[in-house]
């Protein structure tokens, strides 16, 4: 049987502890829930809808730099020496989309210099070649909500979303956007009320706990 000494030292040490357990501050555990959901593109106006919002394809219903660059290659190929042609294009697109009419930067030697144009494609062609094919293997995510219509996935609120942008599929021949539509806040639990409480409680608790322990010390 504990000593009184020891009952006195466990009361008031383990009811301090309770006491003021408010003032320890938690991880903020704040999640964030997104919702994905998977459109079928049916028609031409789907595919055209779709590719417009793709950051691949340079849409050109308003003017721009780029823009002026492709269509003066479409009237009239534009030549770069050979030298100065980079290897990679730093608009990182790979389609152009001007007068409702799809087209694929194209590039040959000639002369010693790069004859830069466009080729006229179809929005079939633009579709096969950026979409996510199921042959080569859909993330997790897409397939779900392919399977199942939608699919939520809750992660850190520090961190970004798993697609934050529209992501083009294709599925035994058919085309999918899947995209957010929706996302929600979660409250982290020490905001809770039913948690507040609890921390009020033990905080009760311990202040009892180290009455008692003076009591012990002090019983007359």
């Amino acid at each position: 049987m504990a000593s009184r000494p020891t009952k006195v030292l466990l009361a008031i040490g383990l009811g301090t502890l309770l006491l003021v357990n408010p003032a320890f501050a938690l991880p903020v555990d704040q999640t964030e829930t997104y919702t994905y959901a998977a459109q079928e593109i049916d028609d031409a106006h789907d595919a055209e809808t779709t590719l417009s919002f793709d950051a691949r394809v340079l849409d050109c219903h308003q003017e721009s730099r780029h823009c002026l660059f492709e269509r003066g290659a479409m009237s009239n190929s534009t030549r770069v020496p050979a030298g100065d042609y980079p290897d990679t294009n730093p608009a990182n697109y790979r389609f152009v989309r001007l007068d409702s009419e799809f087209y694929r930067p194209t590039a040959r030697i000639e002369n010693e210099s790069y004859v830069l144009g466009l080729e006229n494609v179809t929005g079939q062609t633009v579709l096969d070649s950026l979409a996510r094919h199921d042959e080569q293997g859909l993330p997790d995510l897409a397939e779900h909500v392919l399977a199942e219509g939608r699919a939520s996935t809750t992660i850190d609120w520090r961190r970004e979303p798993l697609y934050d942008e529209p992501l083009l599929v294709e599925s035994n021949g058919s085309y999918y956007v899947v995209q957010m539509v929706a996302s929600e806040t979660n409250e982290p639990i020490t905001e809770a009320w039913w948690f507040r409480l609890c921390r009020g409680l033990l905080s009760c608790i311990g202040g009892g706990l180290v009455l008692y322990g003076y009591y012990l010390q002090n019983p007359s």
